[in-house]
């Protein structure tokens, strides 16, 4: 049953994309209804988030962001099919002053030279701990994540 609602919610994220309908980032921890174990088994690469400069990243396109406890799950979709593919979370050393304050952050993929044309849809796991301000239970930080229009609210957990 779990598998079933969870190809449910892919394929209707993934319909909205086809759509051209963006979706916006559903923060899990605040919504009690949701079972969330399949997306977190479905995430097929794992990164932690890190302080750093922005770098130059291969096109790719975010379909879905989707916060739970400390991690992000970021659906992506690029080309390849022939090489393993690398992915970051880097976020901004600057912070802006607000309430809750906000972190310019970007998502790095780097293809490795595959020139391969399939469309490759993966979900990536980033922990975001390392991007929170006090790094204490409840400490909120809005990260907005380049190439998507949505604010992400992260709170630590």
């Amino acid at each position: 049953m779990k598998g079933i609602l969870f190809i449910l919610l892919v394929f209707t994220f993934s319909s909205c994309s086809v759509l051209g309908v963006k979706t916006e980032p559903v923060a899990l921890e605040q919504k009690e209804t949701y079972d969330v174990s399949s997306i977190e088994q479905l995430a097929s690469y794992y990164t932690e988030a890190r302080i750093g400069d922005f770098i130059e990243s291969d096109h790719f396109v975010i379909d879905t962001a989707i916060v739970y406890r400390n991690n992000l799950y970021v659906n992506v979709k690029h080309s390849g099919g022939c090489k393993d593919h690398d992915y970051e979370f880097i976020g901004s050393p600057a912070v802006m002053k607000s309430n809750p304050p906000k972190r310019s952050v970007m998502f790095v993929h780097n293809n490795r030279g595959d020139e391969c044309e399939m469309w490759i849809s993966k979900t990536i796991e980033v922990d975001l701990r390392e991007l929170s301000l006090t790094k204490t239970k409840g400490s909120e930080i809005t990260l907005l994540l380049q190439n998507y229009d949505y604010p992400i609210t992260y709170i630590y957990q």
